[in-house]
């Protein structure tokens, strides 16, 4: 869900070195707040679609403060941008269906189905870096990652279905190496 102002953000990195547990638990926690989110019926779309958008920002600062963290302290933090990703593939998949009742809920399907294809390219990137490293990076793998890629393949076919592209069957070729890779330490990984 691409923002409709422009977002600035800080060129020093954060300050605020919380670790590896705290940002996990804080990913965690916003994954909890949308199934939460999911769960309840929404009278009012407007309210639904903006309480969507916050989410959405919410998620996607977090995964950019893992991430200048991680470059920072040089520590990978796969698990809450897994999470995270997971959470946003969660959030925006109730609107795959496009609902042509409303301008909003017409709205709302767009913004998500670009959403779902920004946090699935993004985790086809995360994965060919994936694929560069040694295999010591097998160890610090958990389950978490698997389901986003996993998320994120499901998302490149049903891409695939709407327009065939180089891009897109290069990006899901990506997902499955890197999820035969990850069968190495989760067997699950690779079955399907």
């Amino acid at each position: 869900m691409g923002s409709n102002y422009p977002i600035n953000m800080s060129a020093s990195r954060s300050d605020a070195n919380l670790g590896r547990f705290a940002r996990q638990a804080h990913a965690t926690h916003l994954l909890g707040k949308v199934f939460q989110y999911v769960s309840k019926p929404f009278i009012d779309e407007s309210s639904q679609h903006e309480e969507t958008q916050q989410l959405d920002r919410t998620l996607r600062a977090l995964i950019v403060l893992c991430e200048l963290e991680s470059e920072r302290t040089n520590l990978r933090y796969c698990n809450p941008v897994a999470i995270c990703s997971s959470a946003l593939v969660v959030l925006h998949s109730q609107y795959m269906l496009p609902s042509t009742e409303t301008l909003v809920g017409l709205q709302q399907h767009k913004d998500s189905w670009k959403a779902l294809k920004d946090v699935s390219e993004k985790i086809a990137r995360t994965s060919k870096s994936f694929l560069t490293m040694s295999h010591q990076g097998l160890e610090q793998v958990s389950p978490a990652v698997l389901h986003s890629t996993y998320k994120s393949a499901i998302m490149f076919i049903r891409m695939a279905r709407e327009s065939e592209s180089d891009e897109l069957i290069n990006g899901l070729e990506v997902l499955k190496l890197a999820l035969r890779s990850k069968n190495k330490r989760w067997q699950a990984a690779g079955m399907h």
